[in-house]
């Protein structure tokens, strides 16, 4: 993709309906048969796409006429028309359709698409009205995955998390949006629960503490109307998946972080799901268990890779020594405890032994790596992640292992700093053999500006871990048959917006070896 269209691209997807039309689209005559008027343009939260596969995507937008989504549309039910098209122009289109955005599942849209062509880009976008009086949203590229059974010569992804929107500017998607990249990971915190922090934060929450589906709502809205996070939706599709502040901080399966009663917890997190899924381009299989959500999933690209996403909130148990960073307690190494819920390690690990991909991308939220997080003598572990629930990290990797998983690839977001590690095999010794290699990316805004530049002083104690730094960004990955090429891209500060980015780390991973190298 050229960077003069890629530019134009994101110039469409950041105008409405009127910018849209001057560009000189033609209107195909599916849009022409749209039938109801809506008072003004419903595209506050933009467009997006997900879930790629060899065939299709997932097409989302929902109609919102204001930045918090919570504007009266007027009928509880709109005719929505969509297509897609082979050129930015839309001079080639290959498909379109007609879906009802409901009242009920606040007017959000989701296109399943299927009998596109792999590998290849395409533009969508979506309009509603009459023909005398058209409204069309922001245009979206997207891309197909290859096709089962392809030899790709490389791919290159993004991965990203905690985006807290009162902690800054959301410049690094900007940069993220201007990049050629196959797909988008997101692997958690995407909105926080919290109500508004101190006046003198860059941005400010709209209203209290969410507990509620209409608070959800609001909530995902209200970040989702950033032009940059919008930007980057329109520019590639997107794989997601949560974490706890999408829900409640550091909650663990049906316990909050509060203790609340379960049944209002449970109340509580099925809102909170629900919002999540309208907000999201995920497919309907995806909440086909009443109030939760099937999130753990697995898409291939052709023999080159695999992606796996897990998820390490919904069922776990909680965790056994209170949260942050813990000397081990009692009940620490208790085998009854799980991180991925049984069905979910099944299911994982049996989609990782049936991946013939050369390299094996596993989307994690907390990290994987035992990080000792106390300085000289003595052990502090990361209650929250993998190492707080040894006898499930010691099984997944094992599973690893037994499995003769290829370059298992573990992406993590989470802690709000930059970590390249070689993951320990064993929870109590840093030095033990490494199993696998582990990208943990920093947050987008969440900690600020970061404190320092300076190494942790516990890398000293910790050999496996090859690079640490506490500043703001995400992680681009290029994925080729010889190695994997992490670049950490960092900003000096996000209290301000358009900082300047750059690399801060680079490395290599070679196939065949869970080893990092200075690149």
């Amino acid at each position: 993709m050229s960077t003069l269209t890629r530019r134009s691209l994101l110039r469409s997807g950041l105008a409405g309906a009127g910018a849209a039309a001057a560009t000189g689209f033609p209107l195909s005559q599916a849009f022409a048969r749209t039938r109801v008027a809506l008072p003004s343009t419903p595209w506050a939260l933009g467009v997006a796409s997900g879930d790629p596969s060899p065939d299709g995507v997932v097409l989302w937008t929902r109609l919102a006429t204001d930045a918090l989504g919570v504007e009266r549309i007027g009928p509880d039910r709109v005719r929505v028309r969509w297509e897609v098209a082979e050129d930015e122009a839309f001079r080639k289109v290959v498909r379109t359709g007609a879906t009802v955005a409901d009242r009920q599942a606040a007017h959000s849209v989701h296109v399943e698409l299927d009998g596109l062509r792999p590998q290849r880009e395409y533009w969508y976008r979506f309009a509603v009205g009459t023909a005398a009086s058209l409204d069309i949203s922001p245009v979206g590229r997207t891309r197909t995955a290859p096709a089962f059974g392809a030899s790709p010569d490389a791919l290159r992804f993004a991965f990203a998390s905690c985006q807290h929107l009162e902690a800054g500017y959301y410049t690094a998607w900007k940069d993220v949006a201007r990049q050629d990249l196959d797909l988008v990971l997101h692997l958690g915190d995407y909105i926080y629960e919290g109500g508004p922090g101190a006046p003198t934060q860059p941005r400010q929450h709209v209203g209290r503490e969410i507990t509620s589906l209409f608070d959800y709502r609001r909530r995902l809205a209200q970040y989702r109307s950033d032009p940059d996070l919008r930007a980057a939706h329109a520019a590639h599709p997107f794989v997601v998946i949560w974490d706890d502040h999408e829900v409640d901080n550091n909650y663990a399966g049906l316990v909050s972080q509060d203790d609340d009663p379960e049944d209002a917890f449970a109340t509580r997190r099925a809102a909170a799901y629900r919002a999540y899924y309208e907000h999201m381009p995920l497919r309907r299989r995806s909440r086909n268990r009443g109030p939760n959500l099937l999130l753990d999933r697995t898409l291939p690209y052709g023999d080159l890779a695999q992606f796996t996403m897990l998820d390490t909130r919904q069922y776990r148990a909680d965790q056994a020594c209170g949260d942050g960073n813990k000397e081990p307690c009692a009940g620490w190494d208790d085998p009854g405890r799980t991180f991925l819920g049984a069905d979910q390690e099944r299911r994982v690990l049996g989609a990782l032994e049936r991946s013939g991909a050369r390299w094996n991308v596993i989307g994690n939220q907390i990290p994987l790596t035992a990080i000792d997080q106390q300085a000289g003598p003595g052990q502090k572990l990361y209650m929250d992640g993998w190492a707080g629930y040894p006898v499930a990290r010691d099984r997944f990797l094992q599973g690893l292992t037994d499995r003769r998983v290829r370059n298992p690839l573990v992406v993590t977001g989470d802690v709000h700093a930059s970590w390249a590690c070689q993951v320990n095999r064993d929870v109590r010794d840093p030095a033990s053999t490494p199993v696998a290699v582990e990208l943990i990316g920093t947050s987008i805004t969440s900690g600020g500006d970061g404190t320092t530049d300076a190494p942790s002083p516990v890398l000293p104690d910790n050999p496996q871990v090859k690079f640490q730094q506490s500043r703001r960004g995400y992680v681009h990955v290029e994925l080729t048959r010889a190695q994997a090429t992490a670049e950490f891209r960092h900003l000096p500060y996000v209290s301000r917006p358009d900082a300047p980015i750059g690399v801060a780390a680079r490395f290599t991973v070679p196939d065949g070896r869970p080893e990092l190298r200075p690149d």
